[in-house]
């Protein structure tokens, strides 16, 4: 409204007011869980790229992240996770412990290890079973009923669980049946690695290793700011 003293009346409306809060709220938690998101999975890649120069085999495949809330939805308190797959206190996480302090990796009772190899995770084998590398040989005959698993032994000395199968073009695991082992007309497929024990040397530093993530993290969520608010303050 005019007025006559030389002054104008400022007139604000409220619900563009709220609105424009709950838009920059909004974008500000989206941002927010972005930068979390981003920087948590760089830091898995980084924890990764040490374990594998520290080790040969699978074991760098062993690190998982989540994010929570693990919906997506916007939060004022989003939060990245870093873990060993498998189950608490088993295998591998008892051989990324050996990787951070040490040691010697054994197999159950002072007997030998067996460690999976790469064809369980094979389509037909892994039992839909997503992580497959920490998989013992009871639970892998569960998941594939009807084959049994032989040890043999190389001259030079390793040993091995075989499986008679049959493996397609495709790469898929079939069983072979009883004619086929019969007339010899299967493969004789190394399933597990039996290890005596495995020397872990230690020097893992996931302290170290995930340290530098914490300025990347502002970095990120300055980023992500620019492109969730872009329009209303930024």
């Amino acid at each position: 409204m005019a007025r006559n003293d030389g002054f104008a009346d400022l007139v604000l409306d409220a619900n563009a007011l709220r609105d424009a809060r709950e838009r920059v709220e909004t974008g500000t938690y989206r941002a927010a869980r972005g930068a979390v998101a981003s920087t948590t999975k760089d830091a898995e890649r980084a924890l990764e790229a040490a374990t594998r120069h520290l080790v040969g085999g699978n074991l760098w495949r062993a690190w998982n992240s989540k994010i929570y809330p693990e919906s997506g939805r916007a939060s004022n308190n989003p939060t990245g996770f870093i873990y060993p797959k498998g189950a608490k206190g088993g295998r591998t996480e008892g051989a990324i412990r050996s990787l951070v302090e040490g040691g010697r990796i054994r197999g159950k009772d002072g007997g030998l290890m067996a460690v999976a190899l790469p064809v369980v995770g094979r389509r037909g084998w892994s039992g839909g079973r997503g992580n497959w590398t920490d998989m013992s040989p009871k639970e892998w005959l569960a998941r594939n009923p009807g084959y049994k698993l032989e040890p043999i032994w190389t001259r030079d000395g390793r040993g091995f669980l075989v499986a008679k199968a049959n493996i397609n073009s495709q790469g898929r695991v079939r069983r072979a049946t009883a004619r086929q082992i019969e007339t010899e007309m299967h493969a004789t497929v190394l399933v597990f690695a039996l290890l005596p024990a495995v020397n872990a040397r230690g020097g893992l530093s996931i302290e170290g290793t995930v340290k530098p993530f914490e300025a990347r993290l502002l970095k990120n969520f300055e980023q992500e700011a620019r492109q969730s608010l872009r329009g209303d303050v930024i």
